[in-house]
């Protein structure tokens, strides 16, 4: 007759032992770029430089919410230097569309970085209406920090369009 101690699982093998030494490696570099590229993504935007982007979009890690992080950084910097702003609206555009079908984060990022694009075209009626959009999905999503980016962003839009009382309200 079989007991308890019979059916008890067995020990849990470290994933060291159980994974090949190349998976090991290749789950160290998602982990690193991971880390990296929301420094990268900031540093592209601030300094309209894609260069250290483009190498970390290059790496065989980089597929799923990564590459879609890079294309929407890629956007924005496209609008900031002035280049094709339609194209890369449109980007940003299909960014929401696709993320539709993703985590309500997803949508909130997507829907935020949409909005940081028409704020710098000067659409900022619209670039309100997506930063909202982001919002709700954050809340939604009971995310704390992507929260507090939208209301952060819609405070800057006040500001810039001299609304002070309204701008305070978001803080």
């Amino acid at each position: 007759e079989p007991t308890i101690q019979d059916n008890a699982p067995e020990p849990r093998q470290p994933m060291a032992s159980i994974l090949p030494p190349e998976t090991l490696i290749k789950v160290r570099e998602v982990d690193e770029l991971a880390a990296r590229l929301p420094l990268t993504a900031r540093e592209a935007l601030s300094n309209r430089d894609l260069g250290p982007l483009e190498q970390l979009a290059g790496s065989e890690a980089m597929s799923g919410d990564r590459l879609r992080v890079v294309e929407r950084v890629r956007a924005m910097v496209a609008i900031d230097k002035g280049q094709d702003r339609g194209e890369a609206l449109r980007v940003l555009r299909e960014a929401c569309k696709q993320a539709s079908g993703r985590g309500l984060i997803e949508q909130s990022r997507s829907h935020l970085a949409l909005a940081i694009g028409l704020a710098r075209t000067g659409a900022g009626l619209e670039a309100l209406t997506e930063t909202l959009e982001a919002l709700a999905r954050a809340r939604e999503a009971r995310s704390a920090i992507a929260e507090t980016a939208c209301k952060a962003f819609v405070r800057v839009l006040y500001e810039r369009s001299g609304q002070k009382t309204e701008a305070a309200a978001w803080e």
